[in-house]
């Protein structure tokens, strides 16, 4: 039986009653949780089993989603289309119009779920890369890149 099979037949009450007894989640052994998660609540993971599973996501998903990132990067050009930086740390999606809380948030993902609706959708063309200066800067100078305003007052 899959996981997904497993959660949808037995669902929130196995849930609860795994953590109601104090377990782990993971190891059901009992524990003393010393972590606090995104809502400051305790950790429902002994530190043993949160570690597997950080080490887990280090190994596994992060090389995905820094592949995903490189792919969309490389189909929109894979440079700053203001300043030409190329490096990947420092390069994001922008929006070209602005709006993008709005945009992501009417299509309900962020961060890598982002990336994942930008390669579903084939690539749009409501989007750029802009390194991190420059979208910020644009940000801060009204819509115009202080490397574009530079340029124009030449």
């Amino acid at each position: 039986m899959s996981d997904t099979t497993f959660y949808q037949k037995y669902g929130k009450a196995f849930y609860a009653k795994r953590t109601k007894a104090g377990n782990c989640i993971m190891c059901l052994q009992p524990f003393v949780s010393t972590r606090i998660n995104r809502r400051r609540e305790p950790t429902k993971q002994c530190d043993t089993c949160a570690e597997k599973r950080r080490l887990k996501y280090q190994l596994v998903q992060r090389p995905k989603r820094l592949a995903l990132k490189a792919e969309v990067i490389a189909a929109y050009g894979g440079q700053c289309v203001c300043c030409g930086e190329s490096h990947p740390a420092f390069l994001a999606l922008d929006h070209i119009e602005g709006k993008g809380r709005e945009h992501r948030r009417a299509i309900g993902t962020d961060g890598s779920g982002f990336y994942t609706w930008v390669k579903a959708n084939n690539f749009p063309d409501m989007l750029r890369i802009l390194c991190h200066n420059c979208n910020m800067g644009r940000q801060l100078n009204g819509g115009t890149c202080p490397h574009q305003e530079a340029s124009l007052a030449q």
